[in-house]
C-alpha cells in the first residue's frame, strides 16, 4: 500500500486514493466535456481514430469493466440543454463507431435487449493499462452491469457540480500484511470539486454472488462481519456507507453507516424480495 495513506493523521487525498484503486475512472463536468470535446490529444498513430469521448468511453469501459449505454450517456454524452434523445442517438452512433474499429465488443441482454461492452485487446494496448479477463459469465456481467447503474445515479446526481471517482472490482491486496485481498464489487467517492480535497461522500458497493435466497441471507451476515473487522475505511477520504445492491433491478440497501450496521433484518428480507 501506498506510504502516507493513514486516516488517522490526514483524510487522503484524490492521488492518494487514485493510488490504491487503480482502474479508477474520473468524470468531468459536462461543461469541461464538452470544451474537449474537439481535442485530439487522444489520437495515436498505429490505432483507429476515435474523437476525445470515444477516448473517454474506453477509459470508462476499462473502470466498469461491463459498461451499457446508460452508463456513457450519464458520465460522456449527456450535457446541458441537450434533449435526451439526442444525447442516446450520439452515444449510439459513437460506440457502434468503437466497436466497428474494434476497441469495443458487444452482447445482447435482457427484454428489451440492451446493448453491453466489454474492451478488447486493442483498448488495453490503446491504453497501456495491464489487461484483465473480459470473458465474463452471464450473472457475472449481470452483477457487473446492476452495480455500474449506481454509478449512472451518482452521475445523475452529482456529475454537474461534483467531481466522481467510480472502479467496478478493484483488488486491494494491502490488508493483513498483503496476506488477504480485499475485493468489493464496486467503490466510489464524490469530490467537492476537481482539486480533490474534499470529498462529499463515499461509498463501497457489495452484490451478492449467491441466487438462493438462504445462502443469499448468509452472505449478508458474512458481509456484516467482514466489515465489523476490518480497517479497510482508512482507504477513503470520509468513511464510506456499504450498499447491497440487488442484482435483479439495481436498487439500492445501506447495511452499514458510520462502520455501524443500520440495516434491519425486515429491510433486508424486503429488499431481497421475501
Amino acid at each position: 500500500m501506498t506510504s502516507g495513506v493513514n486516516s488517522n493523521t490526514h483524510p487522503i487525498t484524490g492521488a492518494e486514493f487514485r493510488s490504491i484503486f487503480k482502474k479508477i475512472y474520473t468524470t468531468m463536468p459536462p461543461e469541461e466535456m464538452e470544451a474537449k470535446s474537439f481535442n485530439r490529444s487522444q489520437a495515436k498513430s498505429n490505432f483507429p481514430y476515435i474523437s476525445f469521448k470515444q477516448s473517454e468511453a474506453v477509459k470508462l469501459t476499462y473502470a466498469l469493466k461491463v459498461m451499457d449505454r446508460k452508463n456513457a450517456v450519464a458520465a460522456i454524452f449527456d450535457a446541458e440543454g441537450r434533449p435526451e434523445v439526442e444525447a442516446i442517438s450520439s452515444a449510439n452512433r459513437r460506440l457502434k463507431g468503437m466497436v466497428d474499429k474494434g476497441y469495443l465488443n458487444f452482447f445482447k441482454f435482457g427484454k428489451p435487449a440492451s446493448h453491453w461492452y466489454v474492451l478488447t485487446e486493442q483498448s488495453f494496448q490503446y491504453l497501456r493499462r495491464r489487461p484483465y479477463n473480459t470473458e465474463f459469465s452471464n450473472r457475472h456481467m449481470v452483477r457487473l452491469n446492476a452495480v455500474n447503474q449506481r454509478f449512472t445515479a451518482l452521475c445523475d446526481k452529482y456529475r454537474k457540480n461534483h467531481i466522481i471517482d467510480w472502479e467496478t472490482e478493484p483488488v486491494v491486496s494491502s490488508l493483513n500484511n498483503h496476506k488477504i485481498e480485499w475485493r468489493p464489487t464496486a467503490v466510489a467517492v464524490v469530490w467537492e470539486d476537481k482539486t480533490k480535497t474534499k470529498a462529499v461522500e463515499a461509498h463501497i458497493y457489495e452484490t451478492l454472488k449467491s441466487t438462493f435466497v438462504e445462502d443469499q441471507l448468509l452472505e449478508i451476515e458474512r458481509l456484516q462481519e467482514k466489515y465489523a473487522n476490518t480497517n479497510v475505511w482508512r482507504y477513503f477520504p470520509v468513511t464510506p456507507d456499504v450498499v447491497l445492491v440487488n442484482t435483479d433491478n439495481s436498487e439500492e440497501l445501506k447495511l452499514i453507516e458510520n462502520k455501524e450496521v443500520v440495516a434491519s433484518q425486515s429491510e433486508i428480507e424486503k429488499w431481497l424480495g421475501l
